[in-house]
């Protein structure tokens, strides 16, 4: 028996712990009355800097009612939709809770809600969203507490005046102000019943987003209402027959595109819904800067500044972004020409699109670079070929260069080339990088054509930016992002943006491609982006749908503390619904880009590795021979391209096209009929050296021609005395370049004597 009873003792201690470790008794909120009395539920986004520039409507003092001061018509309608039998039980509804028990059981859903309104005030001001064990039974410990020290209709007015009625209006005034222009106290029984049915579920609920699923929850409460005795059958039905609010008597928030992202990004990290997230009282601290997001905003309010309407009138779209390239921070985002609906598509973050060109430097020249150790000066192959035997990549303009520099290749974006490039570094290793930069791609995404940038779903315009963001920071990988913490109502962080400590290329990497794509920002074909003012890198993006128009046009641009993209297309590309093929990534889009970073750029400029040495090349060769050489210090600068480089893998190699020409050899000399001679060089060089032509007499010397590749003899007559001829070479590089770099003087010839008659005679029939 005695071992019955301590078997039976430990079991019970047993039991008593696991209920303890699942109740976690000892972190249970304590009730407050200041959290009920002086709720303020709403929650707010601060800036970057701190200040508040969306805050819903809260239970502010002006917008609270007394218990008094509660129609009885509004009384009526929650009590019908929440808890009937509110002034019976104390606090918790134990036959309702059995009850939704037992329909949980008998249909395995589990989703029958029993929670009084008591019990709702106290989470509203008390505690999280989380659906656990503890927190139901906190959530019931203070419900009872809360019975004994208010009465039943201060709890009514407190719980009226904190519950979040959607649309940013928390309590009964603020939601009878949004939704129908008037005060609490003029509500009818159907306006009561439609506010105490959205309550359940503000967004699912709203007459102006579903206005099918407020029409039968308004019914609902109605009917209620009817079975009550609140209503009489005939008032029920006349109540059931008003039309709903169609008109929203709210305020417009600022900056509405980034407060919605704000949100949707707080709701994922925090795993709660909007409606929860947005009556929960949180203090939700942004990345926005509101200068750069109030100068995009206005940049979109220009019809010009984007592609024509199509012909059925329907607009085309754009979508913007703008990152700092150190923490991924989302200083201004816009998710589309006009605002419209609350929380709908934003296309900066919600939209896949095909990025083109855009898509080169952070994929297959980001590997090149990176991987293989390949520089701007590297040759690629950009003429047209057919790759594997099936795919033929077209350039714009349908123009071809052959052999060309990387530098030249990405900063025009010529398409052959990068095909080409692709081919030599591999698809899976292109693939490795896009993927390094946070791009996301498909197992199908696995042909050349993704050196173009041809994806199966695509990507956002925020997820580019991101990608470029490491471009612009020194080869490290940040992560877009809106939200940088949250606090609950009792000032608790429950959330904290952690950056992802991963680097993605060299710094030196980073900076190679970067000085490619302020070429192209400069001379090619982001030239549009010059007109910011600022040093600038940048690339654009065109994405064909037809040889007749546009799917999708990009130009991604950046700085070294600001990256932003410009995305423009329809949301639906098909025949009727594409950008005209004039309408390319360096229109449009990069002027707006340029706007943009002229009103909000610091001028800052790239500042330059450790690692990276730069090297004046000779350009003739570079573009002509496709060789690499070093051009001496006093070169001529019209003749040399200054090219950058991993330190250690610069050219080492002197161009010798910079040096004096050697002294040349005695020129050819042959008389001519006529009295003539003709002066020669034995050795002709070509293109590289001319040859002054030096006539020695007994008067002294001078200079009589010069001989060129075009003109390579002179003739003159003889004149009488002794004659004798020399040459001096010169290079013709330098002289055509203002620089006069000569030989010393050859030896001298004499002029030969005048043949026979003999030797004449077989010159004749020699000719």
């Amino acid at each position: 028996m005695k071992r019955f009873i301590l078997v039976f003792a430990m079991l019970l201690l047993a039991a008593a712990l696991v209920g303890a470790v699942l109740m976690d008794i000892p972190s249970w909120e304590k009730l407050n009355l200041e959290k009920i009395t002086n709720a303020d539920a709403s929650s707010v986004l601060l800036t970057a800097d701190g200040a508040p520039f969306a805050r819903l409507r809260t239970a502010t003092a002006g917008e609270k009612l007394r218990a008094d001061e509660i129609p009885e018509t509004v009384r009526q309608a929650f009590l019908a939709a929440e808890d009937s039998r509110f002034y019976e039980h104390p606090g918790v509804d134990v036959r309702r809770m059995l009850g939704a028990l037992w329909r949980d059981m008998r249909t395995f859903s589990f989703r029958e809600g029993a929670s009084t309104i008591t019990q709702q005030l106290v989470k509203l001001t008390h505690l999280s969203g989380k659906k656990t064990i503890s927190r139901k039974t906190n959530e019931i410990a203070l419900a009872l507490q809360l019975e004994r020290r208010m009465s039943k209709d201060e709890i009514l007015a407190a719980y009226l005046n904190t519950v979040y009625f959607g649309e940013g209006a928390y309590g009964i005034e603020s939601a009878a102000q949004t939704y129908f222009g008037k005060n609490a106290a003029e509500l009818n029984a159907a306006e009561a019943a439609l506010l105490a049915g959205i309550v359940k579920a503000p967004s699912a609920c709203s007459p102006f987003e579903n206005p099918a699923q407020a029409r039968k929850r308004r019914t609902y409460v109605l009917s209620r209402m009817e079975e009550l005795g609140y209503l009489s059958e005939d008032e029920e039905a006349n109540m059931r027959a008003l039309p709903l609010p169609e008109t929203r008597f709210s305020e417009a928030d600022e900056y509405p595109w980034y407060r919605d992202e704000a949100l949707r990004e707080s709701c994922e990290r925090l795993n709660v819904s909007a409606d929860e997230l947005l009556s929960g009282g949180y203090t939700i601290f942004t990345a926005l800067n509101p200068k750069a997001q109030t100068s995009a905003e206005t940049l979109f309010e220009s019809a010009s500044a984007f592609p024509a309407d199509a012909a059925d009138g329907t607009k085309a779209q754009a979508a913007f972004c703008a990152v700092d390239p150190q923490t991924g921070a989302i200083r201004a985002l816009v998710g589309g020409r006009n605002y419209t609906v609350r929380r709908g598509l934003n296309r900066a973050t919600q939209s896949r699109r095909q990025p083109g060109s855009a898509f080169k430097p952070v994929s297959v020249y980001a590997a090149a670079v990176d991987a293989l150790g390949l520089s701007p000066s590297s040759i690629l192959d950009d003429s047209q070929r057919t790759f594997d035997g099936q795919y033929t990549p077209a350039n714009a303009g349908g123009k071809y260069h052959g052999l060309v520099t990387m530098r030249t290749a990405l900063s025009h974006s010529y398409n052959a080339a990068s095909v080409s490039l692709i081919e030599f570094t591999g698809i899976d290793l292109a693939r490795e990088y896009a993927l390094r930069m946070g791009l996301p791609l498909s197992d199908s995404d696995n042909y050349l054509s993704l050196a173009l940038g041809s994806l199966t779903y695509g990507v956002t315009p925020a997820e580019l930016t991101a990608a470029y963001a490491a471009l612009s920071n020194g080869g490290r990988a940040v992560q877009a992002h809106t939200v940088e913490k949250i606090l609950d109502r009792n000032g608790r962080t429950v959330y904290e943006f952690t950056p992802p400590l991963r680097r993605v290329m060299t710094e030196e990497s980073a900076y190679l491609i970067t000085s490619m794509l302020t070429t192209a920002a400069t001379s090619g074909s982001a030239s549009a982006l010059s007109r910011s003012g600022v040093s600038i890198a940048g690339k654009t993006g065109t994405a064909a749908c037809s040889a007749a128009g546009n799917r999708d046009i990009w130009t991604v641009a950046y700085t070294p503390d600001l990256v932003a993209c410009a995305w423009m297309g329809f949301d639906n590309t098909d025949d009727q619904h594409m950008l005209p093929a004039s309408e390319g990534g360096s229109g449009k889009p990069a002027r707006l880009l340029a706007a943009f970073f002229r009103e909000n750029a610091s001028g800052a400029r790239f500042s330059v590795p450790n690692g990276i040495t730069t090297v004046r090349l000779d350009r003739q060769l570079l573009n002509e021979g496709h060789v690499s050489l070093l051009a001496p210090a006093d070169a001529p600068q019209a003749l040399t391209v200054s090219e950058v480089y991993v330190r250690g893998h610069e050219p080492t190699r002197l161009s010798d096209a910079f040096d004096t020409p050697d002294t040349p050899g005695a020129p050819v000399l042959e008389r001519l009929p006529g009295d003539l001679v003709r002066v020669r060089a034995e050795d002709d060089s070509g293109a590289d050296v001319d040859y002054l032509v030096v006539r020695q007499t007994a008067e002294g010397r001078e200079i009589r021609a010069v001989l060129t590749a075009e003109a390579p003899s002179y003739e003159e007559a003889i004149e009488p005395g002794d004659l004798a001829y020399a040459l001096i070479a010169r290079n013709r590089r330098l002289y055509e370049a203002g620089v006069t770099r000569l030989s010393d003087v050859g030896p001298f010839a004499s002029l030969p004597d005048e043949p026979s008659l003999a030797q004449k005679i077989r010159s004749f029939f020699a000719r």
